[in-house]
């Protein structure tokens, strides 16, 4: 079982409220702290892969909330650090489809096609339709169902980040990723090197099991049987980590509705 020296705070979670906490802690002179994250990167549902050669998102994919009369702080970042984004147009499917050098695709055709898939698709599963409503299992049962359901009733109105930031949106189209801004944030406080973190006060790979808290302070233990201490333990992970219950809590958390408070 390895054991640290006492930080002041230790952050479990490296995802964008981590780091963020991180950056602010550290703005304030609290550099005495520790990362603790369960995945291989930072970055949280900020992550990419590659497809066919190219560079994807797995996650998160758009800035939204653009060209409000307040500045949205993400795309501030993303201007700053010359992140390549393309205009988002809903109302033509053309303008959401770009070619490598990420100019909209110059034809209509693309627009029709796309109609015509998806008008066709939703037709077809209306017909086959049972009276009773059933729960789609296939992928395309689960896609379309997205399409008629989640897709456009899901937000309820208004939406407060297209009221402060504007209405446009813009999607990510870098090969470097939109976690990029992300370690483009950690340059202000950790260790890099040729884009990699190199400072030990992030750990990559570590899973929390346990936070006890006491009179003399916190104690986070993982998964792997090390024992960290701190004063105070900022936690930045999902509900859905936090409903399954991976981590223990002492005292416990309280829960109304099956819902951590």
């Amino acid at each position: 079982m390895e054991s640290r020296n006492r930080c002041s705070v230790i952050i479990i979670g490296a995802g964008i409220s981590g780091i963020a906490a991180a950056r602010v802690l550290a703005k304030n002179g609290v550099e005495d702290i520790l990362i603790l994250e369960a995945s291989e990167s930072i970055g949280g549902r900020m992550k990419k892969g590659s497809f066919g050669g190219v560079a994807v998102e797995l996650g998160a994919g758009w800035i939204a909330g653009v060209g409000g009369e307040k500045p949205n702080p993400v795309w501030n970042l993303a201007v700053e650090s010359g992140l390549r984004t393309c205009y988002s147009d809903y109302s033509n499917a053309r303008f959401n489809i770009y070619d490598r050098s990420g100019n909209i695709y110059p034809s209509g055709v693309a627009s029709d096609a796309y109609k015509k898939g998806v008008d066709s698709a939703i037709r077809n599963l209306r017909e086959d339709e049972p009276h009773n409503a059933t729960t789609p299992e296939t992928p395309i049962e689960k896609a379309i169902d997205f399409i008629l359901h989640d897709f456009e009733m899901a937000e309820v109105e208004p939406i407060s980040t297209y009221i402060d930031f504007g209405e446009s949106e813009f999607l990510v189209a870098d090969e470097r990723g939109y976690e990029y801004l992300l370690y483009k944030v950690t340059e202000d406080f950790l260790l890099m090197s040729d884009g990699k973190i190199l400072d030990d006060r992030l750990k990559l790979n570590t899973v929390v099991r346990g936070i006890n808290q006491s009179t003399d302070g916190v104690t986070v233990t993982t998964e792997g049987g090390c024992v960290y201490e701190a004063d105070y333990v900022i936690l930045s992970v999902s509900i859905g980590v936090l409903q399954s219950q991976l981590i223990s809590f002492n005292p416990h958390l309280p829960v109304h509705n099956n819902f951590v408070l």
